[in-house]
């Protein structure tokens, strides 16, 4: 509960500070951007730890093999960074590097969940 207190805190702030530098000094507003970012991912860094290490836990209690759940784990990994990325993008009025990240995003997904997709064809017979 004080995480998200903690990054609701931060994002408000945050918020308010480049709103007002977007009007005076929007390239400051884009780094107000970034920075209001890395303090949320460390004002929440506890929470994102304790859902991975119940994750891991969940996986293991249901007797899935680690090595075909670790894709899916960095897969959403992915997806959220990319998210993040390109949402900073977009703030910055960059929309064509936010399509390039969504690309390469999607192609890291496809050869992350690659080994994924060999277990299950081996599993088929094919």
């Amino acid at each position: 509960m004080g995480e998200v207190a903690r990054v609701c805190a931060i994002a408000l702030v945050g918020v308010i500070t480049a709103s007002l530098l977007r009007k005076n000094v929007p390239e400051m507003a884009v780094v107000m951007t970034l920075a209001l970012i890395v303090g949320m991912v460390f004002a929440a860094s506890g929470v994102l730890g304790s859902v991975v290490k119940f994750i891991h836990e969940l996986a293991g209690g249901a007797g899935i093999d680690r090595e075909l759940f670790s894709p899916v784990l960095r897969c959403v990994g992915i997806s959220i960074v990319s998210r993040i990325g390109c949402d900073v993008c977009r703030d910055a009025g960059v929309s064509s590097a936010a399509s390039y990240i969504e690309l390469v995003a999607g192609a890291a997904s496809v050869m992350c969940a690659a080994p994924l997709m060999l277990a299950v064809l081996r599993q088929i017979g094919m």
